[in-house]
């Protein structure tokens, strides 16, 4: 069990708090780490392991058949070190081919264990596309053989951070008699880091690692959720091994226990998240870590009343929910800890606080101010209440107005980053044109903050988010004919992206082929592009086409050909086929069990052809191993690294009949095996035993097999 400090692997810090770095420094050359103390020591404990921009090509330059190689090396420029953590050390950095800056996290260190982690993270991480999630630009090995993952680069504090300075106010506050009102600022970036994590959890990400360090709070309203390197991927099947993972103080008691977690792990760190907004403290604490533990274990968490009397009920039935020693007794998931808090935020009721008649009343006259002023001046009259609430409209409206203009100014300077601005942009917009639907200048503010987030949306490659951008703006009725290019100009970009990850699929399938052993670049390859639904589907036909060339083998040994040609008997092709589909369906059939029967004495006459030739078999599996290995050495070598690949990226009931119609054809006890442990991980636990019985049930490797499938049935 190791201890490390990630309180420093936010992917942006303020300008003014690192030291500055040459401008020309290389990653061979880093930075001198950030001097001064850090906030507080966090120790965390590290569970187990788990393209740039393409030069546009004229379509008539290309001949058939003719190779083109994608992607172009590129020196990026470090600017300045922001921060180390104990997995990676990030980077600012300057890409002078897209004239923009990033985020390089580079892996420190790299074990094999920590190499292997890290690029989990920027597995995990590609495929999170939240506005709260940072976007990865690029996942890779530099020249020097370091692990990289490239990412947008976002300015800001740390929630730690907002936390110290509202605890230093609210102590000095108290010491003068004054009350400190609740942090709705900090309540609402809560609100925000349970969206995103409601996302991930839905995408089957928990991200296990909550602390206000690895929250990052830009100037125009941003709110990041950082540092996914133990991020767990249940939706793969993975399970927690011995070790604990994550922070003492955010962790959930049954982290600290080594038990297995779900969503609820990180609704706890949720919890803490509010009672430390809350408190300043964290809901179980201790003089040592070893105390602190012990705490957690015991599901001894307090209440944030415990610890500050005089806080709203509300809240506090909120964190006292999310942080419940028992599992079963939190929020289901971070979704529903989300809705309580905004419902806090507009005066609404709670779904895990029952209010008293008192506090209801008091709670709807706040809600409804002009109703108090009301019936305090009745005598005012409804005239003046109707003058009152025109005012109160015709400033939120100006305000509005005001806010998209001064977001305008923020804008046209240049300064911070583009993408946050036009994100504060369409927010102002959206509250405007709702304020004042009936207003033209409103309308065409909303349209031009929609168009320019499509804009640097499409320029950053983010189609999703430039299309709903765009669709925003379409909805207007303001020069719909523009737009309408603008969205098939995003139609066009996914098309090219989702023939580019086609492309190197092919190629990766290729390297495959032509190496005896397959590199880890190719799988790595296979996996980074076929996490998408096209790519799996993309794996699946090249699996079923090495399956189908091993059937093909068979057919041929039974005819007793030698080579490649055509099988002369298509009857017998028919038969062979037939048994195929109809082996598991209806094994009883007369007719099917004819099938098998006359299967069968081909394949012992199989047998004695070769030993009439001179061949040294055992049995008819050991004399198609050999045929296949003269006749299909790519399709063997395709299969055996499409499985590997699987094993790591399939989470789809399709891939259950490739992986057995592998598995039943190839002659390899080794491969066949391995076809079944993958339908075991996928819960095909029948299909799984025809690769394990194709051998039969004695070795140890097919006995561990049967195991896991009487133990998954109980």
């Amino acid at each position: 069990m190791s201890i490390e400090d990630t309180s420093s692997t936010q992917l942006g810090t303020a300008a003014g708090e690192d030291p500055p770095a040459p401008a020309e420094a290389s990653l061979g050359e880093a930075a001198p780490p950030p001097s001064g103390a850090v906030r507080r020591p966090t120790e965390t404990w590290d569970g187990p392991p788990g393209s740039g921009s393409r030069p546009a090509l004229e379509a008539e330059s290309l001949r058939d058949g003719s190779q083109v190689w994608l992607g172009v090396e590129s020196a990026l420029t470090v600017v300045r070190e922001l921060g180390r953590g104990g997995m990676g050390t990030v980077y600012l950095v300057h890409d002078p081919r897209l004239g923009r800056e990033a985020a390089l996290k580079v892996v420190r260190d790299p074990t094999p264990d920590r190499v292997e982690r890290f690029r989990r993270e920027a597995e995990i991480t590609a495929r999170l596309s939240h506005p709260a999630i940072p976007p990865v630009y690029d996942a890779g090995q530099t020249r020097e053989g370091l692990d990289y993952l490239l990412m947008r680069h976002v300015s800001g504090r740390s929630l730690a951070e907002r936390f110290d300075r509202y605890h230093e106010r609210r102590v000095r506050r108290s010491r003068s008699g004054r009350r400190m009102p609740v942090p709705r600022d900090l309540l609402e970036v809560l609100v925000k880091i349970s969206e995103a994590l409601a996302y991930a959890h839905s995408r089957g990400v928990l991200h296990r690692d909550l602390k206000p360090q690895n929250v990052l709070l830009g100037p125009f309203g941003e709110t990041v959720l950082l540092d996914w390197g133990l991020a767990l991927d249940t939706s793969s099947g993975e399970e927690v091994r011995s070790e604990m993972v994550g922070t003492v103080g955010y962790m959930a008691p049954e982290q600290a226990r080594r038990e297995p977690v779900d969503a609820r792990a990180d609704v706890f760190g949720l919890g803490a998240l509010l009672t430390e907004a809350l408190t300043g403290r964290l809901p179980a604490e201790g003089e040592t870590v070893s105390e602190v533990l012990e705490h957690l274990r015991a599901g001894a968490v307090r209440r944030p009343s415990e610890l500050v009397p005089d806080l709203p009920p509300e809240l506090d039935a909120i964190a006292a929910r999310a942080t419940a020693g028992d599992p079963a007794k939190r929020y289901p998931d971070a979704a529903s800890f989300g809705e309580d808090l905004r419902s806090y935020l507009a005066g609404l009721p709670v779904s895990v606080y029952r209010e008293s008649p008192v506090r209801r009343v008091r709670r709807l006259l706040a809600q409804h101010p002009t109703l108090v002023v009301a019936i305090v001046l009745g005598l005012a009259g409804a005239t003046l209440i109707a003058r009152a609430r025109a005012w109160e409209r015709a400033a939120v409206i100006r305000e509005a107005q005001s806010e998209v203009s001064s977001l305008r100014r923020r804008a046209a300077q240049g300064l911070g980053d583009p993408l946050g601005h036009a994100w504060g942009l369409l927010t102002a917009g959206r509250r405007w044109y709702a304020l004042a639907p009936d207003d033209p200048d409103a309308k065409r503010a909303l349209h031009v903050a929609a168009l320019r987030l499509g804009d640097l949306a499409l320029e950053s490659g983010q189609w999703t988010l430039a299309r709903r951008a765009y669709g925003e703006a379409a909805g207007l009725g303001i020069n719909d004919s523009l737009i309408g290019a603008k969205l098939e100009r995003v139609a066009q970009h996914e098309a090219a992206e989702v023939e580019y990850r086609r492309e190197r699929i092919e190629l990766a399938l290729e390297v495959v082929d032509t190496c005896e052993e397959p590199p880890r670049a190719a799988l790595d390859e296979l996996v980074f592009h076929g996490a998408t639904r096209g790519g799996l589907r993309q794996l699946l036909r090249a699996l079923e086409l090495a399956a189908k060339d091993l059937a093909w083998a068979e057919v041929r040994l039974l005819l007793g050909q030698a080579d490649l040609a055509q099988p002369k008997d298509p009857g017998l092709l028919q038969l062979n086929e037939a048994l195929i589909e109809l082996r598991e369906r209806a094994p009883t059939e007369p007719l099917l069990k004819a099938h098998a029967d006359a299967l069968a004495q081909a394949r012992a006459r199989a047998v004695e052809r070769a030993r009439a030739q001179g061949l040294q078999v055992a049995d008819y599996w050991a004399l198609l191993a050999l045929r296949q290995r003269e006749a299909c050495v790519d399709s063997l070598r395709r299969g055996a690294a499409l499985i590997e690949v699987l094993r790591r990226l399939v989470r789809l009931e399709s891939a259950q009949r490739s992986v057995f119609h592998y598995g039943c054809f190839v002659a390899d006890r080794a491969s066949a095996l391995a076809a079944a442990e993958v339908l075991v991980d996928l819960g095909a636990g029948r299909s799984a035993l025809g690769p394990v019985e194709k051998y039969g049930t004695d070795s140890e490797e097919a006995r561990a097999i049967l195991a896991r499938l009487r133990e998954r049935a109980r």
